[in-house]
């Protein structure tokens, strides 16, 4: 499981820093925090593959409020897709993909 992990956070990585190349500052805010673009494709990506992986284990993530409210198992993924998004859209290198299976 480690190396497709690791593929993931790879494939999401690339697609963040093409998308960055094309400007990735429209979003929207939500209360008091801003979605990205950047942040939303993000969540996508990794979502989807970890389904993929682990179809059984929930994904609680920042992006997806609904998710907050899932029942969790002994075991799900926490993820936060683009942690820096102001940093990222505003063109710095501070910004990373938080990805962690909690037991």
């Amino acid at each position: 499981m480690l190396d497709d992990v690791q593929a993931i956070l790879r494939d999401v990585g690339n697609a963040l820093i093409v998308k960055r190349q094309k400007f990735a500052g429209s979003g929207r805010w939500e209360q008091t925090q801003f979605k990205s673009e950047a942040d939303l494709m993000a969540e996508e990506i990794i979502s989807c593959s970890l389904r993929k992986i682990t179809p059984n284990l929930p994904i609680l993530t920042e992006e997806d409020i609904r998710s907050h409210t899932l029942d969790r198992s002994a075991r799900y993924w926490l993820v936060d897709p683009l942690d820096g998004t102001a940093s990222y859209c505003e063109g710095y290198s501070g910004f990373v993909t938080q990805l962690a299976l909690m037991v």
